[in-house]
């Protein structure tokens, strides 16, 4: 993995705790060979156990090639793929092929960031991870031969982040940083002469709440042979207020310092990783603070909900319904600010009408349309980062204005 980055010229009306806007270019290369570039700030494509949401690969091709990598990288988590890694070892090709994406670069998380860990999942000695059989406890040995099996092309490395986002015990907090770090040593250890030993690797930021905990922490990490970080350890129920940020435009306020502390204490030379279903307003803190590389979780979650992002301006967004009833004889498009598949081929009723009779095509079009828009926002946002302009986002950018349901309530 070769990342290179540089700090954009120092933002006009920037926040207090804001880092130092990055602007790089990561290389990846696979186990089939193929490189995979992404310009950063830039995100990975969400899947849910190894799929993107309402969408085949064939489908990729509605997603337009100037806005997303050819082939996409794929974020992938162990939770959903921890019990296919049987089958994926003795299938005998890599994950990607496994999947249908076979020239694909497959980053391996921990847990699906449309589907929080389950609070009390961890132990002294192992890690829960819950998938459709319910929940697994995996040892650092068994997080290894999950690896091993399944053979990702990047992976992030076990952690205890099994803490409550308020209140959390001094002591619980401990635990949670103790465990985290013995985790990561013995992993990096125990992974010489595996399959996965030269495998990209991702050490989670933890500590917790506590802005003390969470400083040394990122220094401990900061220190071990790692390629990167994942920005999280904030609780198990940061991830689930995600809906909050998007009505409020406020990005887990009581939070903003501890990720910009967090951000600090990173070495600048590697990549800083945070997967959430971000709106393009949490995203734009985030950039703001330091942060790289994201996932497209927030199209997806968007689909899921049957709502469609719309860019209203050059610079705000808009989430609307299309199960309102409203949109029952609207023949207009989606979007006439730029023409996807969706926009240049469907109506507003005809997506309406898909809905209501619970078709299928209804969340493949909307995918197609969210992803379309998510992946521009990043192309867009780069380039004001590149022209010294990235300071309209903060000044004319507002909150995502919340759908409402056909009954008008949000």
């Amino acid at each position: 993995m070769e990342f290179s980055v540089k700090v954009a010229p120092s933002v006009v009306g920037a926040a207090e705790n804001a880092g130092e806007i990055r602007r790089g270019n990561l290389s990846l290369t696979g186990r089939t060979g193929r490189m995979c570039r992404i310009e950063t700030p830039g995100c990975f494509v969400h899947t849910q156990t190894g799929s993107i949401p309402h969408l085949t690969p064939d489908d990729l091709q509605y997603i337009d090639p100037a806005y997303i990598s050819n082939p996409p990288p794929l974020n992938m988590a162990l939770a959903s793929l921890s019990m296919l890694a049987p089958s994926v070892e003795a299938f005998g090709k890599p994950l990607s092929t496994f999947v249908g994406y076979p020239d694909s670069f497959v980053y391996l998380g921990l847990n699906d960031p449309l589907k929080p860990p389950k609070p009390g999942s961890n132990e002294k000695s192992s890690m829960g991870l819950w998938n459709r059989a319910g929940k697994v406890k995996v040892s650092p040995e068994a997080f290894l031969d999950l690896n091993n099996k399944l053979h990702p092309d990047m992976l992030q490395i076990m952690c205890d982040m099994d803490t409550q986002l308020v209140g959390a015990s001094g002591q619980r907090l401990t635990k949670s940083f103790d465990s985290s770090l013995s985790w990561l040593d013995l992993f990096l250890k125990s992974r010489q002469g595996s399959p996965v030993e030269a495998v990209p690797v991702l050490a989670t930021v933890g500590g917790g709440s506590d802005p003390w905990r969470r400083e040394n922490f990122c220094k401990e990490v900061a220190t071990r042979a790692v390629d990167g970080f994942v920005v999280d350890g904030f609780g198990d129920q940061w991830l689930s207020r995600w809906k909050e940020w998007e009505s409020t435009g406020d990005l887990f306020e009581s939070h903003k310092d501890l990720v910009s502390l967090s951000l600090r204490a990173l070495p600048e030379t590697k990549p800083r990783f945070l997967h959430a279903p971000l709106p393009p307003k949490a995203v734009i803190y985030l950039v703001e603070m330091g942060v790289d590389m994201f996932d497209t979780s927030y199209a997806a979650a968007l689909a899921d909900r049957r709502e469609a992002l719309i860019r209203t301006e050059d610079y705000a967004f808009d989430v609307i319904s299309l199960g309102d009833q409203k949109y029952f004889e609207d023949l207009t498009p989606l979007s006439t600010r730029w023409a996807c598949y969706t926009c240049k081929n469907y109506t507003k009723a005809y997506l309406h009408h898909l809905i209501h009779c619970q078709e299928i095509n209804g969340g493949v079009l909307l995918m197609i349309h969210n992803l379309n828009e998510y992946l521009k926002f990043f192309h867009d946002l780069r380039q004001t980062i590149d022209n010294g302009s990235f300071s309209l986002w903060k000044s004319q950018s507002s909150h995502v204005k919340v759908a409402t349901n056909g009954n008008g309530n949000s």
